[in-house]
């Protein structure tokens, strides 16, 4: 959000400070700054879903019209030719939009440190799924 402020000419903690603003008013122009801030983030979010939509039924059909004049002894020829084909999304930069801008919904679930195990206690499990899995095998194999 701090390049898009720079972008806009805004300092960062100034437009902090109209959403907080906004967010406590119940009318005024910091209340409807921040409606408008939060159109535009839900804007920008269904086009990203729209994108990937379209990359998920085959990608997006493009209608092409080519006109080509041909001068003969007749005068001249014009050859109309329409087309379409499909051109296939590019969707992934719409989901590494989604997933870093909407995180707690797209997102993948961040690693926690605190519930990281060290490798020792990966192997103690991993030993013990083992020697379990073992003790179902019958002795005649």
């Amino acid at each position: 959000m701090e390049r898009c402020c720079d972008l806009a000419g805004i300092n960062y903690t100034t437009f902090r400070t109209w959403m907080k603003k906004g967010r406590e008013s119940d009318s005024g122009l910091h209340r409807n700054f921040r409606l408008k801030v939060k159109c535009i983030q839900a804007d920008l979010e269904k086009e990203a879903l729209n994108v990937i939509r379209k990359a998920q039924s085959g990608g997006e059909r493009i209608r092409e019209t080519k006109i080509e004049i041909e001068s003969g002894w007749k005068g001249d020829i014009k050859k109309v030719t329409k087309s379409s084909r499909t051109r296939p999304s590019v969707w992934q930069a719409a989901a590494w939009y989604l997933e870093r801008r909407h995180r707690e919904t797209y997102g993948r679930d961040p690693i926690n440190p605190d519930e990281e195990k060290s490798a020792e206690e990966f192997a103690k499990e991993i030993k013990e799924a083992a020697d379990a899995m073992f003790q179902t095998v019958p002795a005649e194999a």
